[in-house]
């Protein structure tokens, strides 16, 4: 009899890594502590194929573009609920540099980046504008809540805070609370950064933070960005503008400085009314090499980690969480090797 896999934590990585084994048959259990650490509950969701300064294309984007539309919109037909929107970016340089990056792209033929002819008066834009498309939208809120209201229907879910101190190695198999698990995979983000079995990898954590306001006259078929700064369609007619990449936060928390930092680009880029409605933060788990980690520990073998998946995470997890698996059941190498755990063995061998 196969035991089951324990997966720590039920935010993005955790939702994909167990519909896979769910879609494969593979028994698992899910243990969460309800969303209280995961950054992903508050993660913009937003799909976009540029990245950098360069207006470059993002690492392996036809791969992790076409699996994770598949996979969303598989998530959509199973759980009956809305979670894909094709959403174009309208971005408006706030530099000079960054103006000629996107001419350069165009005058190269960028598939993603698009001349846009209208007007948008809403926007500051000294430097122009470009569409980024195709680009889309993921509604992470809502794939996480029905996702683990399946989990608890089908009682794959347990609620609780875990306690890596109980989990007990045996020669084929691990026990947590009295429970037999052929596998334990961390998928819970920033936490694993202070597990005795992986804090000694390169995490580079970072804060995120992000406001929400209603901005009733913005138009939601777009999202707006300028810089880092992003105005992105949110739950209940509301707005997501952030965000922040923190790496020497001192607190966890919102801070009054951020909030009146955005607020404040928000009037000099968007002419339109807006009320702040809530401020939310989190800590992303992030890499030194901005790469995932994904694998298994070369002294305890049958711990698994799934993470680092920063700030692309919504791109990436539906690839990595299918090749992830079929590692797991066929030991079929990672399709993206620059994710593979193997990178740090050196280092978790010490």
């Amino acid at each position: 009899m196969q035991l089951p896999i324990l997966i720590i934590g039920q935010g993005l990585a955790g939702t994909l890594l167990s519909f896979e084994l769910y879609q494969q048959r593979v028994p698992f259990l899910v243990l969460d502590d309800g969303f209280t650490t995961s950054a992903s509950v508050v993660a913009s969701g937003v799909m976009n194929p540029v990245t950098g300064r360069q207006a470059h294309v993002t690492w392996e984007v036809d791969l992790f573009f076409a699996k994770a539309l598949e996979t969303y919109q598989a998530l959509e037909s199973f759980l009956g609920v809305a979670l894909v929107k094709k959403t174009p970016i309208i971005s408006c340089p706030n530099n000079p540099e960054m103006r000629l990056a996107y001419d350069k792209q165009l005058t190269d033929g960028s598939k993603y980046i698009h001349a846009v002819e209208e007007p948008f008066t809403y926007l500051h834009q000294p430097f122009g504008k470009v569409a980024i498309q195709p680009s889309y939208l993921i509604n992470v809120h809502s794939l996480l809540y029905s996702w683990r209201q399946f989990l608890q229907q089908q009682h794959l879910l347990q609620t609780a805070v875990f306690n890596e101190e109980l989990l007990e190695f045996h020669e084929d198999k691990l026990q947590y609370q009295g429970q037999n698990f052929g596998r334990v995979i961390y998928a819970n983000g920033a936490a694993a950064a202070t597990s005795s079995y992986w804090q000694n990898l390169p995490f580079a954590l970072n804060k995120g933070e992000a406001l929400l306001l209603d901005i009733p006259a913005l138009a939601k078929d777009y999202l707006y960005k300028s810089g880092i700064f992003s105005v992105v369609p949110w739950q209940n007619q509301q707005w997501w503008v952030g965000s922040s990449y923190d790496n020497h936060f001192t607190t966890p928390l919102p801070t009054q400085a951020f909030a009146k930092q955005k607020l404040s680009q928000l009037a000099n880029f968007i002419t339109l009314p807006a009320t702040q409605t809530a401020h939310v933060a989190a800590i992303r788990p992030s890499t030194v090499d901005r790469k995932p980690m994904i694998g298994f520990h070369p002294k305890w073998n049958l711990l698994g980690l799934f993470n680092g998946l920063g700030t692309k995470g919504v791109s990436m997890a539906p690839a990595l969480a299918t090749s992830f698996v079929q590692n797991i059941l066929h030991g079929t190498p990672l399709k993206v090797p620059n994710a593979q755990l193997e990178r740090f063995h050196k280092i978790l061998n010490r």
